[in-house]
């Protein structure tokens, strides 16, 4: 059976066991976010695929 200390015991390491997932989750994000910044500065980067190429001898027609 448990004894006061016993259940507070627990409840501790319980609550380790949350603060270390949560930090664990909060890694992940920033992670995440890093890793789309670098997709969207990649992204802005690169010359645009959708503009329009005016070719030169369609121009002076």
């Amino acid at each position: 059976m448990f004894t006061h200390t016993d259940w507070l015991v627990h409840l501790e390491h319980h609550k380790y066991l949350l603060r270390e997932a949560e930090k664990e989750r909060l890694v992940k994000i920033a992670l995440s976010a890093r890793k789309i910044e670098k997709k969207a500065k990649v992204q802005q980067s690169k010359p645009s695929r959708n503009k329009e190429v005016v070719c030169c001898t369609t121009a002076a027609a």
